[in-house]
């Protein structure tokens, strides 16, 4: 099949991350600025670098996914926004998307329903997106197998990984492949697989895998 993604190689994380810096503050500088972070930790050093970009407080923060849990520990928002961004008092007027403790308390229809509300009230689409990937290819809380079928909308959906005892909520899939432009970031020994098997893109049950395929994005992988 016809390759629908650029491959780009680094020597180590750090400068992938300082590459996304630079992709980032270009972006902001021509006012694009709804920028759309997945969650997990894959992002953390980088999150670390670009508080130094001018503006940055500027940009919509849109969080791609996030665990529907109590415990702040374990929220994406509550170590980007706690444990690094309040580090930098400008960074407290980024408008920030989303924010779980709002909808902690809704059934989980509620729950969607409501957060689909707000992100239509923002009336904005995203300009760039920065996504990792899990070592089994899942991709924003997005799995390849469900144990049965979660609550969803037109936006959002709501998933369950194997073996875990909390809920994730997070963008579509169908969402997720027509976004303007996608950097995957891939590092590590244990996802060198993910990238062996880009020439083919038949590698069984794997999320990533299916969204090269289907995505309509200018999608960039960079890997170390």
């Amino acid at each position: 099949m016809k390759k629908k993604f650029t491959l780009i190689k680094f020597k180590s994380k750090d400068h992938i991350f300082n590459y996304c810096k630079k992709i980032l503050s270009d972006s902001i500088q021509n006012k694009k600025k709804n920028i759309m972070f997945s969650g997990g930790t894959t992002f953390n050093d980088f999150y670390k670098k670009i508080i130094k970009i001018k503006n940055i407080e500027k940009i919509n923060f849109i969080l791609s996914d996030e665990r529907i849990v109590r415990n702040k520990n374990f929220l994406n928002s509550y170590n980007i926004k706690k444990k690094i961004f309040s580090k930098t008092t400008r960074l407290s007027k980024m408008n920030f998307f989303f924010d779980i403790k709002k909808y902690i308390d809704q059934p989980k229809k509620s729950l969607l329903k409501k957060l689909k509300k707000d992100y239509d009230n923002m009336n904005i689409s995203i300009d760039l997106a920065f996504l990792g990937v899990g070592n089994d290819g899942h991709i924003a809380s997005i799995f390849a197998k469900k144990n049965k079928k979660y609550p969803e909308n037109n936006l959002f959906s709501i998933s369950k990984k194997k073996g875990e005892n909390f809920y994730r909520v997070s963008f579509k899939f169908s969402y997720l492949i027509n976004l303007k432009k996608i950097f995957f970031v891939v590092f590590g020994k244990e996802k060198k697989h993910l990238i062996k098997n880009l020439s083919s893109l038949n590698f069984k049950d794997n999320i990533f895998s299916l969204f090269l395929r289907k995505s309509k994005s200018n999608i960039i992988i960079l890997y170390a």
